[in-house]
């Protein structure tokens, strides 16, 4: 309300009685104080003679604001507080943003009422002609965390994947999940058929998020075969190798067999000496800049023990075809031994076990044998060795052919 008797500056004389009315001609009740706009009117007596004057009065009202705070949100959104107040009193208030408590409609402004950038305590101001409210609204805007996927890492194919390892958050989610163990944990097991960029999403108590990278790189496995070796014979020396031998590649052998042994080759060939027995070779290939290895499927060598070489005992047999004939090669085991009847034989003869180092011979008289003893491998791994015999039979003279008798004298 408004006390109409505050507007009166000046009295003469100090005596007059004053009134106070809500019409010009003064004949109203007494009004004072008013509370509404509008003209009243001031009139003063003074021995019978009075004196009206008028007086203008704006009666604001007074706003009444009330605010809630909006809502945290997470950098780096911004936060928009022409929503946050309510006037409960006025709807013509002009209204005005600030950065501070107690400013005028146009000091401390806010620069964007719609986008608040910063954590802080702001003011709305409410002014209605000369009547003002002022409420606190607090912006919280949460920093986002940080978050870190790890170190990139690296394994060989087939070989189990390696671990990855987020921080900066309570949750996180990995993406893609493909080769991983669990996608919602910050240690998953990372398995993929191949290099994949993995990201992380990271998210704090406030429920801000973050995402970091991490790549898995799946480093292939080499693939050493070995070239087909040909079989062998006991002291042989056979150099044995991978097919596309790789510059950046050893290579460690295995060679196992009964007396067999190598050179301790790192590259990809090797030389082996054959023993008494058949011999497997195997190669283990390692990549020298990722360290991925693998090995070739085993190669076995077939080796054959050396047999004595071929002999006889004489090359030329003279023999009486009434006496035992029998050849005289040597012992082929562990070989085999076979005799042949060359060609250049005459008359009739026959060997009766040619696998008989001392087979017996049947001759008939004045014939020639010639014949070759062979002595060859299990296999045949080993070369064959020839000794060859003349045997030479001689008939043996008829008995009566020149004989006579004098019966008479007996």
């Amino acid at each position: 309300t408004v006390d109409l008797s505050t507007t009166v500056s000046a009295l003469s004389p100090g005596t007059a009685t004053l009134s106070y009315h809500s019409d010009a001609a003064g004949t109203s009740a007494d009004v004072n104080p008013v509370s509404s706009t509008g003209t009243y009117y001031i009139k003063a007596v003074n021995s019978g003679c009075e004196t009206i004057q008028p007086v203008d009065v704006e009666i604001d009202e007074q706003p009444d604001l009330t605010a809630t705070d909006p809502a945290a949100v997470c950098d780096p959104n911004t936060v928009d507080i022409t929503g946050t107040w309510t006037d409960n009193a006025t709807t013509g208030a002009s209204i005005t943003y600030h950065t501070a408590a107690g400013s005028t409609p146009t000091t401390n402004l806010i620069a964007d009422e719609t986008a608040v950038d910063a954590t802080g305590t702001y003011y709305v101001l409410a002014t209605n002609g000369t009547c003002s409210d002022e409420v606190a609204v607090d912006v919280t805007i949460n920093p986002l965390p940080t978050a870190n996927a790890g170190t990139d890492d690296a394994f060989c194919e087939g070989t189990g994947g390696v671990t990855l390892a987020a921080t900066g958050g309570i949750s996180y989610s990995w993406s893609p999940s493909t080769g991983l163990s669990d996608d919602a944990i910050a240690g998953p097991t990372a398995d993929p058929a191949a290099t994949t960029t993995y990201t992380v999403t990271v998210t704090d108590a406030n429920g801000c998020e973050d995402t970091d990278e991490v790549i898995v790189t799946v480093n292939p496995l080499p693939t050493p075969v070995i070239s087909t070796p040909s079989p062998m014979c006991e002291g042989d020396v056979q150099t044995v190798s991978v097919t596309s031998p790789n510059a950046g590649s050893t290579y460690a052998w295995s060679v196992t067999g009964l007396g067999a042994s190598d050179n301790g080759s790192t590259t990809g060939s090797i030389d082996i000496t054959a023993g008494t027995g058949a011999i497997t070779v195997e190669v283990t290939e390692t990549i020298t800049a990722t360290s991925c290895s693998a090995t070739s499927a085993a190669e076995v060598i077939p080796v054959d023990e050396q047999p004595p070489v071929a002999t006889v005992d004489a090359a030329s047999i003279d023999v009486c075809v009434v006496d035992p004939i029998s050849l005289n090669g040597n012992a082929a085991a562990p070989g085999t031994g076979t005799w042949t009847k060359e060609a250049s034989s005459t008359g009739t003869s026959t060997i009766n076990d040619i696998n008989d180092p001392t087979s017996s011979v049947t001759m008939t008289g004045g014939s020639v044998l010639v014949a070759t003893w062979e002595i060859t491998s299990t296999n045949g791994y080993c070369p064959a060795t020839e000794a060859t015999v003349t045997v030479n039979a001689t008939a043996v003279a008829d008995p009566t052919a020149n004989l006579s008798v004098d019966v008479s004298t007996v």
